[in-house]
Parts: structure tokens; C-alpha cells; sequence
């Protein structure tokens, strides 16, 4: 159980949307959704009886200076410090965190200080990280379910090197002796339909098409190439053909590119769907 938790923990993750404009979005819309959420449930617990509004307008603020600071400012004239390019899960729940942190002790400041209407004591420092985790942890968690969503749905790559390709030819032998040679570098994937496989791979720049009598698991006996596997009880793929990853309510499919400008979606078996998009994500 620890080591599965560690393991997802050290996964790669996006620095939030992973660019200035969209992180920019995200701060702005989190702090209306602070305005709006105060101003229509108004929290006894959270605001007191008087200038409601104005208390409302300032922790909109408070929340849009300090999420500007922490995802703004630090990632861009801190690099070293916020080292976006290593980003894993865990840095983004300790992130996470420390923006609620920051929003609470802005907003104990603020009501102390410029608001006077408590004293600084470290109870009320508690009860404010509390009021301020309570009222963000629903958004912080929808923002996160987007971040990892946008991540699987549409991931864009570069077609990845899983291994050098060995060039030289193969001869695929079936059941009714019939036999075709192919380099393993070209084929595409290959489908099960009963007791055949129609193998698709490109030939000088056409897509070629063969239906064979032989069974996935032969055929990939034969091939015996890492860089093409089994992603699905019907299919087989060159990983070094995949251009496009896209997950759909779950659902990861590898898009394979065409000659011809077409594409095609091969489906991946969620028993084996994290293991393929590692291995796609780090050929």
C-alpha cells in the first residue's frame, strides 16, 4: 500500500495549466469564485456581522495576490525553486497546500490588523487555516481533476523511441502456411478479427492492409520487437507510431497517424492502461 502511494506521488504532473495565461485564468477565477461563494452563502463562521461586502471585495483580493505570488511570480523568477519541469504529484498537493496557508495567514493579517476586529493569538490563526481550507478545498480539488484529466485526454507527443528498430525483414508464417514479409519498423497495429489478424503498415509512403490466419499472440511471438506490443485483447501497436494519446471518460486510445492525412484510434485495456502511456510518454 506505501509503495503504491509513493509511487503516485512521484508521478510526473503538470505545474497547474503549465503556461503564464492559462495559470492567469486559473488566479483569476478562483478568486471570483471566492467573492461569488462568500457573497451568496455568507458564512457566519467567516465573516463578521459588519461591511460585509467590503470584507468579501478584500479576501477576493487577498486571494488573487496570493495565488498571483505562488503561481505567477515564483514560477517565473524562481526557477531553480520551482523547478516546473519536475513537477510530480506530491509538489502539487504541498503547493496546494501552501496556498490555502498563504490565503489564511493574509486574511488573519488583514482582519487583526487593518480590520481589528480580533486578537492575534494562535487560536484564531488555526480557526482562520481552517475557515480557508474548508471554503477552497472543493475548487482545489475540481482544478486538480481538470489538470490530470486535460493531461490524459490530450497528450500530444512526439512519435516516441521505444528502441531502434531492428531493419531487417521478417517472414510472418500463419496456420495455412501462407507468409508475408514485413520490417517490424513498419507495420502500424494489427487487429484480431476471429481466428485472423489484419495487419496494417506502411510501404513507400501507402498504407498497406493483409488479413492473415494467425493469432495476436503469434504474431507477436514472431515480430519478438519490444517497441510493438499488445495494448488490447484485439489489438497490437507500434509504439513507435504513436503520435497522439487521448483519454475520453478513461478510455485511453493511441492515435496513429497516416500517410494518407487519416488517423486511427486503437483502444488501450484499462488492466494495462498506465503502463502503456508511461511507456509512451518515456520512449
Amino acid at each position: 500500500m506505501m509503495s503504491w502511494i509513493t509511487l503516485n506521488l512521484q508521478k510526473p504532473f503538470p505545474f497547474f495549466f503549465n503556461n503564464f495565461s492559462n495559470n492567469l485564468k486559473l488566479v483569476i477565477s478562483l478568486s471570483l469564485f471566492a467573492i461569488l461563494f462568500l457573497w451568496i452563502f455568507q458564512p457566519n463562521n467567516y465573516l463578521e456581522n459588519r461591511l460585509i461586502g467590503l470584507q468579501i471585495i478584500s479576501f477576493g483580493i487577498i486571494t488573487l495576490i496570493a495565488l498571483s505570488f505562488n503561481l505567477l511570480y515564483l514560477p517565473k523568477y524562481f526557477p531553480n525553486l520551482i523547478q516546473v519541469e519536475n513537477w510530480t504529484f506530491l509538489h502539487h498537493i504541498v503547493m496546494t497546500l501552501w496556498n490555502f496557508f498563504v490565503i489564511s495567514f493574509l486574511i488573519f493579517l488583514y482582519k487583526v490588523y487593518l480590520f481589528e476586529d480580533c486578537e492575534p493569538t494562535l487560536s484564531y490563526f488555526l480557526q482562520s487555516q481552517l475557515k480557508v481550507f474548508s471554503v477552497g478545498i472543493m475548487p482545489m480539488l475540481i482544478v486538480t481533476y481538470q489538470i490530470q484529466n486535460k493531461q490524459l485526454r490530450s497528450i500530444v507527443i512526439d512519435p516516441p523511441k521505444v528502441s531502434e528498430p531492428n531493419e531487417k525483414e521478417i517472414i510472418i508464417n500463419t496456420e495455412t502456411q501462407e507468409t508475408l514479409r514485413i520490417s517490424p519498423k513498419e507495420l502500424l497495429f494489427a487487429e484480431a478479427q476471429g481466428h485472423y489478424a489484419n495487419l496494417v503498415w506502411q510501404e513507400n509512403e501507402s498504407i498497406k492492409e493483409r488479413l492473415l490466419r494467425i493469432t495476436l499472440k503469434d504474431l507477436l511471438n514472431q515480430i519478438s520487437q519490444d517497441f510493438i506490443t499488445r495494448c488490447h485483447r484485439s489489438f497490437i501497436i507500434n509504439l513507435n507510431q504513436v503520435g497522439e494519446v487521448k483519454n475520453n471518460a478513461g478510455n485511453l486510445k493511441l492515435i496513429v497517424h497516416l500517410s494518407s492525412g487519416e488517423t486511427r484510434e486503437i483502444p488501450v485495456s484499462r488492466a494495462i492502461k498506465k503502463d502503456i502511456l508511461e511507456r509512451v510518454k518515456t520512449g
